[in-house]
């Protein structure tokens, strides 16, 4: 809603400049949440109609800017591209993979994340989970999960945001990373998490999606799977 304001409030200051980074939030312009969020995804695109020559947007992947653009909401001059800011370390501990193989999904697990899938793909690997082959995990904070879950993915529901040393001390544990995410609710917004399973040089397993891809993309090294489907995850 503040995106809104702001376009009011800066009449004002017509000679200020002023860089706005949008992030997550700002995928409610695709009207396909529900109907709070889209109705806050509405403030989104007013402002953006309002045109102000001294605001300019700092989005976190060229993907996202030329999917902004494509709109028409924004224009090109409006905005900046930046990789996803992050931290990486110098370097990083390795080990062989386990036995069992250790699949985890990590950050925010939620149904905008396809997040539930990851129950439905470890039905698919029953008998590998019983005999213990492959253990499935959900790394961090669970919400909206409570209708999907099974015995066969390791969660806690009541899990609250884990400290970074923590978070990175569990993903150390993975041999693989499971994504999700769908273009029709990660086609304006960047991951953090992918960065965490790159940070950690851990082989991603993922549904395509038009993100990812970009990374898949410009990685000089293999980065992991992009998968069409649910069951081309599962072979």
């Amino acid at each position: 809603i503040t995106s809104f304001f702001y376009k009011l409030i800066k009449i004002f200051y017509r000679r200020q400049k002023v860089l706005i980074t949008l992030h997550g939030d700002i995928d409610f312009i695709q009207q396909n949440k529900s109907r709070f969020r889209n109705y806050l995804g509405k403030f989104f695109i007013w402002s953006f109609k309002w045109k102000d020559v001294m605001t300019k947007y700092i989005v976190l992947s060229k993907q996202i800017k030329d999917n902004l653009i494509e709109t028409q909401y924004l224009e090109a001059a409006e905005l900046y591209a930046i990789n996803h800011p992050y931290l990486f370390k110098a370097e990083v501990v390795h080990h062989t993979p386990s036995k069992p193989l250790r699949v985890g999904h990590i950050g925010l697990a939620s149904l905008e994340k396809n997040t539930q899938l990851i129950f439905k793909l470890a039905e698919n690997l029953r008998e590998e989970v019983l005999s213990g082959q492959i253990h499935f995990s959900i790394i961090g904070t669970a919400t909206q999960m409570d209708a999907y879950q099974n015995q066969l993915v390791d969660y806690n529901p009541q899990s609250g945001m884990l400290s970074k040393a923590a978070s990175d001390a569990k993903i150390a544990e993975l041999d693989y990373i499971v994504f999700f995410y769908s273009d029709d609710n990660y086609r304006f917004c960047s991951s953090g998490a992918i960065l965490d399973a790159i940070n950690h040089e851990i082989p991603i397993v993922s549904l395509a999606n038009q993100g990812f891809q970009a990374i898949f993309n410009e990685a000089s090294v293999p980065v992991g799977y992009l998968c069409a489907d649910l069951p081309a995850m599962t072979d």
